[in-house]
């Protein structure tokens, strides 16, 4: 998602005369800034998953695509377990309350944006 933006500025044009998810990283990569704070989300079929500093979350979890969730509800710190074996849900139960609250916002707002703007039904559309 940084992508694009960072190739735009790089190419002399202006990523804010676009509606973009990521941002410039030219800073971070050319000279070592600090990328500033933020929370990534994401999505694969149900899965929902996000990324706040140390800490990950991920909803419906799934090591292979097609198989059952492992875990309804999966929290991770990135930092002390990298391969993310252990589940702290019970231990950081506000925490994955804020966090789901948060990927599940996320995610209504994708599904309404795609409804209003990319529906065929609401631009009075047919697919074929």
């Amino acid at each position: 998602m940084d992508v694009f933006p960072t190739m735009l500025t790089a190419a002399g044009g202006n990523p804010s005369a676009y509606e973009l998810d990521g941002i410039d990283i030219l800073p971070y990569v050319a000279k070592g800034e600090p990328l500033p704070d933020r929370n990534l989300y994401w999505e694969q079929g149900d899965q929902l998953a996000m990324r706040c500093g140390e800490w990950k979350l991920v909803l419906n979890g799934r090591l292979v695509e097609g198989a059952p969730p492992e875990d309804a509800v999966h929290l991770s710190k990135i930092d002390e377990d990298m391969s993310e074996n252990r589940n702290l849900k019970d231990a950081q139960t506000h925490l994955v309350a804020e966090f789901t609250h948060a990927v599940k916002s996320w995610h209504a707002g994708i599904e309404e944006r795609w409804e209003r703007e990319f529906s065929v039904k609401k631009q009075g559309k047919t697919s074929h």
